[in-house]
């Protein structure tokens, strides 16, 4: 991109953030409530009286278009219904939405003006959640015991759905990564699909569950700015997707070129991945100009016994970074291993004998050291005795290793210099901070399934994992 344009795109996305400032607040999200319409408390809300229908609402979205904001009448008087997009969702999922009497209504929940609905599971006398309606759109909280974990469901506005499409719209504009635009070079093209494959599942999991508009919008604007950042390279011919490299012993054996690959490698449990995962993978390939960034999902470990089956996770994981249109890969080296990632990242490398490779090793802060406090290696020690270890099947004449820290806990990056740096035989950087708290472990025992990416959820769904489905596995 150039200078100009980025700068442009730097000053929308700023712009764009002071937007999003008050979602931060209010967590703004879309909600995976729904139910169908009538009126008085306790009673199914009917929407006759205001669109000129009788009966309840019925559960083809369609049928609902016109009816955002319209006033009901009835033994309410002027309540207003949920915007169309929360109704849509209420009637195709099968719930009820009840007026709430007003004598029962929390005036400290219920903005001033506002009308609270209850969400019933069918017959259901428990609400599964609140709906409050205001001017300023409709919102959905938890009632208690809502959710299994605890965790209440978030605030809602019915044209938040909309609101984030429309984001992506203003960031593709904004980086020049419009899909099909024939004016693209190869590599902005390529990330254009890219970026569109992930705006297209982060839309469907917002149609999906409760998510955080903030975060979307957030790791959208990333996601883009990393990308248009690698395509730069391709598109100056320092990076070549989808090389030929063989990532684990299933891939054929290719001629080797004399470029040096780049190639990063993340090793991880996957259970599951989660945007914060790949928004990391999106950085380090524009950060180190890296033709690939491939995931190394671990394998069965019996140190972890809830860890879910590897039979059953690397499928989900694989699936998953499908999307990325080659940038991202994935090694099954480790499975039916108990082998560290800092094994693995040299067997990669001795699987490529005669390939010029410069690989980058990934790992979170919380591992820069040399030794943990039991005494045992850490990731630079484990580096650095893999490095000398020839029997492994690197050749240190042509494979160079290197090693970045992913900002997550320690307060500044370690440069020489500081007390804290650690001196190594190999070049060491520093990949930023992904902007939010995402971790497996929060989708797994919080139900912050936003977090997860669109085709991991759809998985994990059918395979009844993470509380997911009727079938749901416990974590």
């Amino acid at each position: 991109m150039k200078a100009w344009h980025r700068s442009t795109a730097t000053l929308i996305l700023a712009f764009l953030g002071s937007l999003c400032a008050p979602c931060a607040a209010t967590n703004v999200v879309r909600p995976n409530t729904g139910a169908s319409a009538g009126v008085g408390p306790g009673a199914p809300l009917n929407a006759g009286a205001a669109a000129g229908a009788s009966g309840a609402l019925a559960a083809d979205p369609s049928a609902l278009a016109g009816l955002s904001g319209a006033p009901l009448v009835g033994a309410m008087p002027e309540v207003a219904l949920p915007p169309t997009g929360v109704l849509a969702e209420i009637a195709t999922a099968g719930l009820e939405l009840r007026a709430t009497a007003a004598e029962t209504a929390a005036p400290a929940q219920s903005p001033a003006g506002a009308t609270t609905f209850d969400v019933h599971a069918g017959a259901a006398a428990n609400p599964a959640s609140v709906v409050t309606v205001s001017q300023s759109g409709a919102h959905v909280s938890g009632s208690p015991g809502a959710a299994a974990d605890g965790v209440p469901l978030q605030s809602v506005r019915g044209q938040d759905t909309r609101r984030l499409l429309e984001h992506f719209q203003v960031l593709e504009a904004a980086f020049g990564l419009k899909r099909g635009d024939s004016n693209l070079n190869p590599g902005h093209a390529l990330a254009a699909d890219i970026l569109g494959n992930f705006a297209a599942d982060m839309l469907d999991m917002a149609d999906r569950v409760p998510y955080d508009a903030h975060i979307y919008e957030h790791v959208l604007g990333k996601a883009a700015a990393a990308l248009d950042g690698w395509a730069d390279h391709v598109d100056g011919g320092r990076a070549v997707p989808r090389p030929q490299l063989r990532l684990d012993e299933r891939d054929p054996l290719y001629q080797p070129g004399e470029r040096e690959i780049t190639l990063a490698v993340y090793p991880v449990a996957g259970d599951p991945m989660q945007l914060g995962h790949l928004l990391v993978g999106l950085n380090a390939a524009q950060q180190f100009g890296a033709d690939m960034v491939t995931w190394v999902g671990a394998g069965d470990d019996p140190r972890k016994p809830k860890m879910t089956p590897a039979q059953t996770r690397i499928p989900i994981l694989e699936a998953t970074l499908a999307r990325f249109g080659g940038l991202f890969g994935h090694s099954r080296i480790a499975q039916g291993t108990n082998f560290k990632g800092e094994l693995n990242v040299f067997r990669i490398m001795a699987l490529n004998p005669f390939q010029p490779m410069r690989v980058i090793y990934m790992a979170g802060d919380d591992h820069y050291a040399r030794t943990k406090p039991d005494g045992s290696l850490d990731v630079i020690g484990e580096l650095e005795n893999n490095l000398a270890n020839l029997m492994i099947g690197h050749n240190p004449l042509i494979h160079r290793i290197e090693v970045a820290f992913i900002r997550r806990t320690l307060p500044k990056v370690i440069l020489p210099g500081d007390p804290n740096y650690i001196a190594t035989a190999f070049p060491q950087h520093w990949l930023e901070h992904v902007g939010f708290e995402a971790s497996s472990t929060d989708i797994r025992t919080k139900g912050l399934y936003y977090l997860m990416h669109a085709v991991g959820y759809q998985l994990a769904l059918a395979a009844g994992l993470y509380g997911l489905g009727a079938g749901a596995k416990p974590s």
